[in-house]
């Protein structure tokens, strides 16, 4: 069932144990196959107390979700590794590039 979230136009899943909210941010045109990339900005974040480890991640996989990468593929969230993320590289005067590991 649908549940509506005052700031949200879209609905949010009732039933559901993790909920992102996100503005809008940018349409990035794909023309090699007529598609597009849609960048949003988290406003919102719910999960559970007990999702969140000491570190600040999230664990998913306890969370019973179900995850969906198309129209119509859906499957289940299992973790297979953990990985250092990236971090911007420091540029000349403290500033970040943006890119780099």
């Amino acid at each position: 069932s649908s549940e509506k979230v005052e700031g949200f136009p879209a609905p949010f899943v009732s039933e559901s144990r993790f909920r992102l909210g996100l503005d809008l941010e940018e349409v990035v045109d794909i023309r090699s196959n007529g598609t597009c990339l849609i960048v949003g900005r988290v406003r919102l974040v719910q999960l559970p107390e007990e999702a969140l480890a000491t570190d600040g991640s999230v664990d998913l996989s306890g969370l019973d979700l179900v995850a969906s990468t198309a129209l119509d593929t859906y499957f289940t969230v299992t973790p297979q590794s953990r990985q250092p993320y990236a971090k911007p590289r420091p540029r000349a005067g403290g500033e970040s590039t943006g890119t780099g590991t």
